[in-house]
C-alpha cells in the first residue's frame, strides 16, 4: 500500500480500499487497473453484444474518486451463527480470489478488471453441516467513482444458508460493476436474493457465476429497476449429479429504463435439473432484452432444463426483445424453452371493472399478479423483502398510463 506523503496529501481511494486485508492484494489491484486500462472493448459484430454497446458504459467517470469515495459494508446475522463463523479468514483468501479469475482475453476483460482493481470483495463461508443460517448483506457505495460490490459465497458441504444481498449507491453519475461468485458444494443448499437500489445510477454491469457440486441445491432471485445502461450475466454450472438449480429475475422499468439480461445453463453432468423464469414489467418506454442459453454436452443424460421469459407491457411506448436458444448434444433429456410479449388482456380488464373495481385497480391487480410468481421465489424467511419487492412494482405500475 502506498503511504501518505511528507506533505500529508490525502490518500487515494485505491490506496484507502488497498489498506486493509482482502482477497486482492494492493500490488494486484494496480495491475488490474493497467490491465483495464488497456483492455480492449467487446468487438459490436459479437453476437452476444448485438444489442448493446460496450462503448457506451461511462469509461471517463470510472475513475474519478476522490478521497471521500468510499464502500460501506453492513451484514446483519439473522439466524445461524455468529458473523465471525461465517467471515473467511485471511488462510481462505487465495481460495476466494480464485473465485474471480478470468482469462485476459476474456471479452468482457475491461470490466471484469476494473471491478478487480477498485472492489473489496465480500467473502462468505458456511461451514459444512451448518443450518438455519440467515443473513442480510449491504454493500452501500458513497461518492463519486465506480461502484464495485463483489460478493463471495462458499456453502461447505451439507450445509444450508440464505443471503440476501442489496446493492445500493448515493447520488448521481455513479456507474457500477458488480460480481457474485457462488459454490454450492456437495449435498448444501442455497437461496441467494440479490437486490439493486441504485439511485439515478447511469449504467449497471453485472456478472454472476454459480458452481453446483454433486446433490447440491440451488435458488437465485434477483430484482432489477434497469438504468439507462444495463448487462447483466449470469452463468450456471451444474458440476455434480442429480443437482438441481432454480434462477428467477424481475426487472420492473419504468420511462427510459432499460436491461439486459444473459444467462447460460450449463449442465457438465447427468441428472442435472434447472428452471429458469425471468419477467419484466415495463411502463413508459423502458426497454427489455432477455438473451438465454441451455447447454447438453453428450455425456449430460437425464437432463431436466427449462428456461421461461414473459414480458408484460404496460404501455405502448414499452419495447422487448427474448432470445432464448438451445444447444443440445445429449438425447436422452428433457429441455424446453419459451418466451411471450404481451400487452394489458382486455378481457381481463373487463372482467375485474366489471366486478367493481376501476381501471387503476384492475391494472394493479393484472400487474402485480404477473410480477407474483417471482416474488414468490424469495424465501418466506425473506418476507420483508418480498413486501418491497411488491411496494417497488407497484412504484412502476403507478408511472403506467396503461393505454
Amino acid at each position: 500500500m502506498a503511504e501518505t506523503s511528507t506533505q500529508n496529501s490525502p490518500m487515494s481511494y485505491l490506496e484507502k480500499i488497498s489498506a486493509g486485508p482482502s482477497v486482492v492484494a494492493a500490488d494486484d489491484r494496480s495491475a488490474f487497473l493497467s490491465q483495464a486500462k488497456n483492455a480492449a472493448l467487446p468487438a459490436k459484430d459479437i453476437e452476444e453484444w448485438r444489442k448493446n454497446d460496450a462503448e457506451a458504459f461511462p469509461w471517463s467517470v470510472v475513475e474519478n474518486a476522490t478521497p471521500e469515495t468510499r464502500t460501506e459494508t453492513s451484514i446483519n446475522v439473522r439466524s445461524g451463527l455468529t458473523l465471525d463463523a461465517l467471515l473467511a479468514t485471511p488462510a481462505d483468501f487465495p481460495k476466494f480470489a480464485a473465485m474471480l479469475d478470468f482469462e485476459t482475453n476474456d471479452m468482457d476483460a475491461r470490466f471484469l478488471a476494473y471491478h478487480c482493481a477498485m472492489s473489496s470483495p465480500v467473502c462468505l463461508r458456511v461451514p459444512a453441516n451448518t443450518t438455519g443460517v440467515v443473513i442480510d448483506l449491504v454493500q452501500n457505495h458513497t461518492g463519486p467513482g465506480l461502484a464495485a460490490p463483489a460478493t463471495l459465497i462458499v456453502v461447505e458441504r451439507g450445509a444450508e444458508a440464505i443471503v440476501h444481498d442489496r446493492w445500493k449507491t448515493n447520488g448521481s453519475n455513479v456507474p457500477l460493476i458488480g460480481r457474485t461468485e457462488i459454490i454450492v458444494r456437495e449435498g448444501a443448499r442455497l437461496h441467494y436474493v440479490n437486490d439493486e437500489e441504485l439511485d439515478q445510477s447511469p449504467a449497471i454491469y453485472r456478472m454472476g457465476r454459480i458452481h453446483v457440486e454433486r446433490d447440491g441445491y440451488v435458488n437465485w432471485c434477483t430484482f432489477t429497476t434497469g438504468a439507462p445502461w444495463h448487462v447483466a450475466k449470469l452463468r450456471l454450472d451444474l458440476d455434480g449429479v442429480n443437482t438441481e438449480a432454480h434462477l428467477s429475475g424481475l426487472f420492473s422499468g419504468d420511462g427510459q429504463a432499460r436491461a439486459e439480461h444473459r444467462t447460460h445453463q450449463h449442465h457438465n453432468t447427468p441428472n442435472g435439473f434447472s428452471n429458469l423464469l425471468f419477467k419484466t414489467l415495463l411502463a413508459g418506454e423502458a426497454h427489455s432484452i432477455y438473451q438465454g442459453i441451455i447447454t447438453v454436452p453428450q455425456h449430460a443424460q437425464k437432463t431436466d432444463a427449462y428456461q421461461t421469459c414473459r414480458n408484460l407491457m404496460l404501455d405502448p411506448g414499452t419495447h422487448a426483445d427474448a432470445i432464448p436458444k438451445l444447444e443440445i448434444i445429449a438425447d436422452d433429456v428433457k429441455c424446453s424453452h419459451g418466451a411471450s410479449i404481451g400487452h394489458l388482456n382486455k378481457e381481463q380488464m373487463f372482467y375485474l371493472q366489471a366486478r367493481g373495481l376501476n381501471y387503476r385497480q384492475a391494472l394493479t391487480a393484472i400487474a402485480t399478479g404477473f410480477a407474483e410468481e417471482v416474488i414468490n421465489t424469495v424465501p418466506d424467511e425473506l418476507e420483508d423483502v418480498q413486501e418491497s419487492w411488491r411496494t417497488r412494482v407497484a412504484r412502476t405500475v403507478g408511472r403506467a398510463s396503461g393505454h
